[in-house]
């Protein structure tokens, strides 16, 4: 397994410096960064980018939530689809499960 190098900051597309700095559960510092302080930069880089509202940037936190702990805490496969989940709510405003039962299929 490689070692990652912990990542004290990130810089947004406008040169903005974000310091990263915590200690959580091991199954949120895949990359030696927090998955808090990776949705919290994330979330700060969206609102200044004044093209993302609230909602949007709940469920881009979301997804990056599963998508950073995937396999770490439940099974890949759930987390992976977790993740899909609301970055299709994101998309369409529904999730995964409300399209599946609007076709009548009941599968999830």
């Amino acid at each position: 397994m490689q070692a990652f190098a912990p990542i004290t900051e990130i810089r947004g597309h406008d040169g903005t410096v974000i310091k990263i700095d915590g200690q959580y559960a091991s199954h949120y510092r895949r990359g030696g960064m927090q998955t808090a302080d990776k949705i919290e930069a994330v979330a700060k880089l969206l609102g200044e980018s004044g093209m993302v509202s609230g909602d949007q940037i709940a469920d881009v936190a979301h997804g990056l939530k599963y998508f950073d702990r995937a396999g770490l805490k439940d099974d890949y496969d759930k987390d992976i689809y977790k993740c899909a989940d609301w970055l299709h709510r994101l998309i369409t405003g529904q999730f995964l499960n409300e399209v599946e039962d609007e076709s009548g299929s009941g599968e999830k």
